[in-house]
């Protein structure tokens, strides 16, 4: 019965999709790609294939094709449109008619957070939202991101004096990074942030799964998903991580509510300060103490801006930017030290320019520009996020090809940050001097893009660098860090955010 109803839904699914707009084959017939046959399309290419492969595989259609403005992609009877030049991404990425997200944010289940939300309510909450990622708020948190890092440094301490040859290094980034996140959105110290490693957990099985459903047409219908195991794996972690911020939302409400007379930190401190733990969620929180009404916290912005948001845009707002944001910092951050493990000559570098920072903040942060160019070239060799998608609210005109409305356009940032006819023979070779001033000069604007760019850029892109620049300061002052992987030889996978295949612990040694 279970397949009767599937075979059905999918095959009125497929007449829906095989009976749009005709417009659309039409210029899905103009763009070079590989071959596609009705109803499945091109997804034979990489349907049953492993995370590995399949990234392979778009890796090197995308190279095939690279010398087009545009490359064409069916994946069952869905049209994936990749654009490859930076002239044409500029074009995208600032055109009001490109503003949506492509339709598999949807399976993010935050439709109203920034990342995902659709054009009306983006541009609305994108105005409100940019006061919390001011330059003068950022300063406020670098405090908080020196407290982190400082825990992290002393986790690789205690490590090393347990004699580990190898350290699972992105595990102990991962809880730095998810720390400041939180400490930042809920105006509280690093030291009153305590979360179990469930939540870790939730968030990596959580990304998988919906990863695993965008490469599936057939899960991309909702009624179908819903029949899967994975559906019900998702609402279970999906609880799991949205617990903690629940919890926290719902005391700073009680806190701001005009009803309420708590107005000092001194009374907020009368808060209860004790462990519990939520059995079902597998999980400890730490309830909230000693908070500042006056604080730059992201979750006391919106919450006291009567009116602006309500409780499901609020939620939407602090999962998306804790999910998103801690572990695009953590990756980043990881990326960097593990290519500086494998060059040592250049982190012997960094290290010569970071072991003589005095205070960390913003103006000493700045004075670092070998570990500027050093992170950035971590960025374009290992993007994070390694593709952003769009979709066209309106039929339009993009190079010379009129785009009809409803088609995901892709930018594949790992194809396009490797590409020699922008970045010369060595693209594929780590060279932080690609970035010094007189390089990034003759390269066109949209040739990188680490936080996007355009209309619907990064909103956190300054909050991150900054976060990033204070934990490898922190741990390369104290830390020599090396692995026997050699850069060639690593193979990716991409689970929304980018992923090594390899086992990448590396050997820490102190100074």
């Amino acid at each position: 019965m279970l397949l009767l109803i599937c075979s059905i839904l999918l095959t009125i699914c497929i007449i829906k999709w095989m009976y749009r707009d005709k417009t659309l084959y039409a210029f899905a017939d103009q763009i070079p790609g590989p071959k596609a046959f009705p109803i499945i399309g091109s997804s034979h290419k990489i349907l049953k294939k492993s995370e590995e492969d399949r990234f392979k595989i778009v890796q090197d259609m995308l190279a095939k094709y690279e010398t087009n403005e545009m490359t064409r992609f069916w994946l069952g009877p869905v049209l994936f449109i990749f654009i490859n030049e930076p002239k044409l991404i500029q074009q995208v990425l600032n055109s009001n008619d490109c503003l949506e997200k492509s339709f598999n944010y949807k399976f993010l289940r935050l439709d109203k957070g920034l990342l995902a939300a659709k054009r009306e309510t983006w541009v609305d909450h994108r105005k409100f939202l940019e006061d919390s990622f001011r330059l003068d708020v950022i300063k406020s948190f670098i405090s908080i991101f020196v407290d982190s890092s400082n825990q992290l440094v002393a986790s690789l301490s205690q490590t090393k004096e347990q004699d580990e040859t190898k350290i699972d290094i992105f595990k102990l980034v991962s809880r730095s990074s998810l720390t400041m996140v939180l400490a930042t959105s809920f105006g509280i110290n690093a030291s009153e942030v305590h979360f179990d490693d469930e939540i870790l957990k939730a968030v990596e099985e959580l990304i998988k799964i919906i990863s695993l459903r965008c490469h599936e047409p057939v899960l991309y219908f909702e009624p179908i998903y819903r029949m899967t195991r994975n559906y019900y794996r998702e609402k279970k972690y999906r609880k799991r991580t949205t617990y903690y911020l629940d919890q926290v939302l719902k005391e700073r409400r009680e806190l701001i509510s005009p009803n309420n007379n708590l107005t000092t930190a001194s009374s907020v401190a009368t808060m209860r300060t004790d462990i519990t733990k939520d059995e079902e969620m597998g999980i400890t929180v730490q309830e909230i103490p000693n908070i500042s009404l006056n604080s730059h916290s992201f979750i006391d912005h919106m919450v006291m801006q009567s009116g602006a948001f309500n409780d499901e845009e609020i939620h939407d707002h602090i999962y998306t930017f804790v999910a998103a944001g801690y572990e695009t910092v953590a990756l980043q951050t990881f990326f960097t030290l593990l290519l500086l493990a494998i060059h040592t000559d250049m982190q012997e570098r960094v290290h010569c320019e970071v072991v003589n920072v005095g205070d960390i903040n913003c103006e000493s942060l700045d004075k670092l520009n070998y570990l500027d160019r050093v992170i950035k070239e971590s960025m374009r060799l290992l993007p994070s996020v390694p593709i952003v998608g769009r979709e066209t609210r309106e039929e339009v005109v993009i190079g010379d090809k009129k785009i009809p409305k409803g088609i995901t356009l892709l930018i594949h940032l790992f194809n396009l940050h490797r590409r020699k006819d922008i970045w010369g023979d060595d693209a594929h070779e780590f060279n932080p001097d690609r970035f010094l001033p007189e390089n990034v000069a003759q390269r066109h604007s949209h040739s990188f893009l680490p936080f996007s760019e355009g209309l619907r850029d990064c909103i956190g892109k300054v909050y991150a660098m900054y976060a990033i620049k204070t934990m490898l300061v922190t741990i390369l002052r104290k830390f020599k860090v090396s692995t026997d992987l050699k850069f060639g030889e690593l193979s990716y996978k991409a689970d929304i955010t980018l992923k090594i295949c390899q086992n990448t612990k590396i050997k820490i040694e102190k100074r």
